[in-house]
C-alpha cells in the first residue's frame, strides 16, 4: 500500500508498530516543483481532489508532463521506518509513504497545532490547505444535502464522513 506524496497542514509524527515503511521526504520549499493539485479543483471535486497531493508519481515520473519534478529529486530523502521507530513530520513537509512487506503493518499517525502561531501564519502550504478546504464547502454542503434526502441516508452519510 502507498500513501500517494502529499503534506499534512499540521506537525506530526508517524509510529511504526509493525512492519516497516518506506518514506520519501521533499522540503516544503520544493511546493510547485511536486506539482500539488490546484486549490480551485476544490470547487468542482470538492474534497476528492485535495491541494495538498501532488500530481506526480515520484516511483514513476512523467517528465514530459512535469519538468520541474527533476529539481526536486535533488532535494528529496529517503528513509525506512521499523517497528518502534517514529518519524516526526514537520507541517508542510510532503512525504510519500510504502509498506514494505504484503503482510499486515502498522503505524499511528497523530497531529497537532503548528506552533509557534508565527509559524503557522507565514506557511503558505497551510493557507493552501485551509483555502481548499473553504472552496470545498459549497460542494460539501450539496452532498450532505443529497445524502440527507437519499433512501440509504446512513451509508451515505457515512461516506461523507470518512471524505472529510
Amino acid at each position: 500500500h502507498t500513501s500517494c506524496l502529499h503534506y499534512d497542514p499540521m506537525d506530526g509524527t508517524l509510529t511504526q508498530l509493525y512492519g516497516a515503511k518506506k518514506i520519501l521526504l521533499f522540503p516544503p520549499s520544493q511546493l510547485y516543483n511536486l506539482y500539488p493539485t490546484s486549490v480551485l479543483k476544490h470547487l468542482r471535486y470538492g474534497l476528492q481532489l485535495r491541494a495538498v497531493y501532488s500530481q506526480v508519481y515520484p516511483e514513476n515520473p512523467d517528465f514530459n508532463a512535469f519538468p520541474k519534478f527533476k529539481q526536486a529529486l535533488k532535494q528529496y530523502q529517503v528513509g525506512i521506518l521499523n517497528p518502534g521507530e517514529i518519524l516526526f513530520l514537520p507541517a508542510g513537509w510532503w512525504h510519500e509513504v510504502t509498506s514494505l512487506e504484503n503482510d499486515m503493518v502498522c503505524s499511528v499517525n497523530r497531529f497537532w497545532h503548528v506552533l509557534p502561531l508565527s509559524r503557522a501564519l507565514r506557511s503558505w502550504s497551510k493557507w493552501r490547505a485551509h483555502l481548499g478546504g473553504v472552496l470545498a464547502a459549497p460542494h460539501v454542503a450539496l452532498n450532505l444535502l443529497s445524502a440527507l434526502q437519499s433512501n440509504t441516508r446512513t451509508g451515505e452519510l457515512r461516506k461523507l464522513l470518512q471524505r472529510l
